[in-house]
């Protein structure tokens, strides 16, 4: 079941697809050989969510129906996948185009929760860019992002403070989105003004 027509794309656009996606599958290879997932299946499971993805564009399964489709620990092994595969992506980007030195990096938590600051050195101290990273609330981080939110605080000349939310299936929804609560209904408490 095809979900993009590569004939409808750029050139220049698929051959970054084509890069990016190699790195993540890098990535992914990589996690597939520690030593702790040796004994998983992974064509099995990966059959299974493939079998599921197509009986629900059939409409045979409710999106109901296909959250049960696997078990806790084959989503929890997914979802490791997958942020191993991101991860390993944002690092070879961030090898291939260093931040600049003069970026800083610090961890943070607002409120409770974990955060990281980012401030080029033009960033007014009064003026915050609050950024909640993509990655459908399963996959993504500070560092996976970091490389475009950077480049949105030179752009704004902003520091950015980049929230590494509660991510499912470890926290399923809602949790998310109240995480997102909690921190901008705590933000202007953390030092920060209204800007009107």
């Amino acid at each position: 079941m095809p979900v993009l027509d590569r004939s409808r794309i750029r050139p220049d656009v698929l051959r970054l697809m084509d890069e990016l996606l190699k790195e993540q599958m890098d990535g992914v290879m990589e996690f597939l050989g520690l030593e702790e997932n040796r004994g998983v299946d992974f064509q099995a499971l990966w059959r299974k969510v493939m079998e599921g993805n197509e009986r629900f564009f059939r409409g045979e399964v409710s999106v109901d129906e296909l959250y049960n489709y696997l078990t806790m620990d084959e989503m929890l092994f997914l979802a490791r996948l997958m942020r191993h595969g991101f991860e390993h992506m944002a690092k070879v980007e961030q090898e291939r185009h260093p931040l600049p030195q003069s970026v800083k990096i610090e961890q943070a938590s607002a409120g409770a929760v974990p955060a990281e600051w980012q401030t080029v050195p033009e960033a007014a101290e009064e003026r915050v860019l609050l950024y909640f990273h993509g990655g459908g609330m399963v996959v993504g981080s500070p560092n996976t992002h970091r490389i475009l939110t950077v480049t949105l605080g030179e752009a704004t000349k902003m520091r950015v403070l980049s929230v590494d939310y509660r991510l499912a299936p470890e926290h399923p929804y809602p949790l998310s989105l109240k995480t997102a609560s909690q921190l901008t209904s705590g933000f202007y408490p953390l030092g920060l003004t209204r800007r009107t």
